[in-house]
């Protein structure tokens, strides 16, 4: 769904050039700290993770992992300077480079050949959080190295958020960044977050009014609607019907990622529902419905899929 705001935006074929370092730290801001190691991925020979998709598609590619394993060794580049990891991550953003594909609305996108079962998507999808996460790798792959090729890469990935293609309507009318594509809309919370971050990177690194443009859209889609995603208890992954509870490691990357909207926009709604999150996660209260939740919640997925399995 293309966003009625952002109609009359265009992009240039080349990137702007005129600041290349203005502000754009190398490391990257979300710390994963206890929450991705990457210990439970597959790698190939040239250092890239794969991920098991399930008995039927086995072990890929996907990008967001891809996306997130180069951010993570740039952020133990940038403490350590250890050459290793600079080229763990260089190779991340070259794999990102040869596999970015022409997308709708003249953009480059990391497309997904199968379908998404649980959201009832056919293949091909695009998804917003690996659009957004890839132009951040991008960028900081030039800032390293200068080369063209990693700039014109994030430019059109930043195509797919000025047309549209990856993005759709809170029920307030406000923009949502989709980290998967689902009719109605999914609206996962922090694969918008991390989407949305890819666009203040490249408003940053480039100076660029479109990106920034963006960028204030989609935070404002996320404070107007953050309240959808609370529960009273505990945070909702994603707004689709289905009503999943976020799991505690997802809880915890919703809490960090307030935090960091909060010092990227100084708007202290990010940071009292942080706190109030923050509350969540340490009452004893909130666990026990959260297990109860949770318990019910695989209840009625399993009846649905029972359900879904008859009608074939």
């Amino acid at each position: 769904m293309s966003p009625d705001a952002n109609k009359s935006l265009k992009i240039s074929s080349q990137p702007s050039v005129r600041s290349h370092n203005a502000g754009l730290s190398l490391s990257y801001p979300f710390d994963w700290t206890g929450i991705e190691d990457f210990s439970e991925y597959r790698f190939t020979e040239n250092g890239l993770p794969l991920v098991y998709l399930g008995k039927h598609l086995g072990w890929r590619f996907y990008p967001i992992t891809i996306a997130q394993w180069g951010l993570y060794r740039l952020q133990h580049y940038a403490r350590s300077r250890e050459e290793r990891a600079l080229h763990e991550a260089l190779s991340a953003a070259d794999w990102l480079v040869a596999n970015a594909e022409p997308w709708e609305g003249g953009g480059l996108a990391w497309v997904h050949d199968w379908p998404l079962e649980f959201y009832g998507t056919p293949a091909p999808w695009v998804s917003a959080m690996a659009q957004g996460e890839a132009i951040s790798l991008l960028l900081r792959a030039h800032l390293t190295t200068g080369r063209d090729e990693y700039l014109k890469v994030a430019s059109g990935a930043l195509q797919t958020f000025v047309s549209g293609s990856v993005c759709s309507r809170y029920p307030d009318g406000s923009l949502s960044l989709e980290e998967y594509p689902a009719d109605p809309p999914a609206h996962v919370l922090n694969g918008a977050v991390f989407a949305s971050l890819g666009l203040f990177d490249y408003a940053v690194y480039l100076h660029d009014g479109e990106a920034l443009r963006l960028w204030e859209l989609a935070v404002q889609g996320l404070r107007r609607n953050l309240h959808l995603y609370d529960t009273g208890f505990w945070t909702r992954y994603d707004l689709f019907p289905v009503h999943r509870l976020a799991s505690p490691a997802y809880h915890e990357i919703h809490i960090r990622q307030m935090g960091l909207l909060y010092e990227l926009t100084s708007d202290r709604a990010f940071v009292e529902r942080q706190r109030k999150w923050l509350k969540y996660q340490r009452s004893l209260r909130s666990k026990l419905l959260w297990i109860a939740g949770k318990s019910f919640e695989k209840l009625r997925l399993g009846l649905r899929d029972l359900f879904r399995g008859k009608l074939r």
